[in-house]
């Protein structure tokens, strides 16, 4: 097929494909020959039009799954739905662009071409890369609290989870991978001492969506723990809850030990007086019969 001969280089349509903000290639079926390519497309590669017009396709792409991609097309050149497919395109300084081609496919007179539009996806996956990583580093210091901690949506899904929370509660794995919020606090109830009261507490959160509680639990093993709910937003707007919870165990101890030592303090002070009263009791008997 000769680029020159196709009706295709009709200065109206050239004129239309500039217009395009997007970066477009149209190409001959199947021989991918360059027919016409807009300056979105060669400012993406660094090239000129002049340069690319009549070239195979192949001396801009360069991933090995085009080479299925486009057998794939040829057994069958006309097809009514856009095929959408990831590649890379290597622009004149020998950088490979990550980009994603959508391919229609139009025919002229006995002749078939492939409209392609080309969308650049660096910056998109700049920013998935960004969202992993930010994501890892969230995962990170949650991991490194002391606190279980968990959040969850307005669907009651559960959106992220550290180790801590599950061990504190002795979730099974298969509970924890199923990630439903109000499984996991019925597992929670079930260890309480005194279940019905938290229970009322989790019924007013969901009345009341964004109120907050801070209760001290007892568990049926002798912990204590204080869980701390509140409401989580996203620029204003409300999207969940988070639940946090510390281990108070060791205070309580603490707590228990010092009103223990206090009350035996007491008590010895109690004993000592009683000892010196009864001794004051006996020293004045005693006197009584000296002076009889």
């Amino acid at each position: 097929m000769n680029a020159t001969s196709i009706p295709l280089q009709h200065g109206l349509l050239h004129h239309i494909v500039q217009l395009v903000s997007k970066a477009m290639v149209i190409v001959s079926a199947p021989d991918l020959n360059i027919l016409e390519i807009n300056q979105s497309a060669c400012h993406l590669i660094g090239a000129e039009r002049e340069d690319l017009i009549g070239t195979p396709l192949f001396t801009i792409e360069c991933a090995l799954q085009d080479v299925f991609f486009w057998e794939e097309l040829s057994g069958q050149p006309e097809f009514s739905e856009p095929r959408v497919a990831e590649s890379e395109w290597l622009n004149r300084d020998g950088v490979a662009i990550p980009v994603e081609k959508k391919v229609s496919s139009f025919k002229n007179g006995n002749e078939v071409v492939w409209i392609i539009q080309i969308e650049d996806l660096t910056s998109r996956r700049r920013m998935i890369q960004e969202q992993v990583t930010l994501a890892s580093q969230l995962q990170s210091s949650l991991e490194a609290t002391a606190e279980g901690i968990m959040s969850t949506d307005l669907e009651g899904r559960v959106i992220n989870l550290n180790r801590r929370f599950g061990s504190m509660w002795k979730m099974s794995n298969d509970l924890i991978v199923e990630r439903n919020a109000s499984d996991m606090l019925k597992h929670i109830l079930t260890q309480l001492k005194r279940p019905k009261y938290y229970e009322e507490v989790l019924e007013r959160l969901e009345r009341e969506p964004e109120a907050e509680s801070e209760n001290t639990l007892q568990l049926n093993d002798g912990k204590h723990y204080i869980c701390v709910s509140k409401p989580e937003y996203l620029r204003d707007r409300l999207v969940g809850r988070v639940f946090s919870v510390r281990d108070i165990t060791a205070m309580k101890k603490v707590e228990s030990d010092l009103v223990e030592a206090l009350g035996m303090a007491e008590q010895a002070v109690n004993d000592k007086s009683h000892m010196l009263d009864a001794l004051k009791m006996s020293e004045s008997r005693l006197r009584r019969l000296i002076n009889s």
